[in-house]
């Protein structure tokens, strides 16, 4: 099979193509050194676990998620960001009324040869 050459391909169909405004070179931007520790990411760059985020799916009724959605644009502020404040409010009232919530401790570094008895 014969070894296609896209290249001319795309000169060609780009060849008649110019854009209306001139173009500006941009600055360069920065590269970040990956050497550099951040202090709100492990080592593999994912958030600390104090600021964990964390995607979930829930149900919500239709008209809500409409009004939160205009909100959020009309205000100019992230879907998440609402859905924190409520969140808060959520968990300060039932803090308030029945005391603090208390999350599980999280195990740490267990060895995976005691967890099937692999002495």
């Amino acid at each position: 099979m014969a070894k296609k050459n896209f290249e001319k391909g795309l000169e060609k169909l780009f060849s008649n193509v110019q854009s209306s405004e001139p173009t500006e070179e941009k600055e360069a931007t920065p590269v970040k050194d990956d050497s550099a520790s951040d202090e709100n990411h492990t080592k593999r760059g994912r958030p600390a676990l104090h600021n964990k985020v964390i995607r979930f799916c829930t149900m919500a009724d239709d008209d809500k998620v409409t009004k939160i959605r205009t909100i959020a644009a009309r205000e100019g502020i992230a879907i998440k960001d609402l859905m924190n404040l409520a969140f808060d409010k959520i968990i300060n009232e039932y803090e308030r009324k029945y005391g603090t919530v208390r999350l599980p401790k999280v195990k740490k570094g267990g060895d995976v040869s005691k967890v099937f008895d692999l002495s």
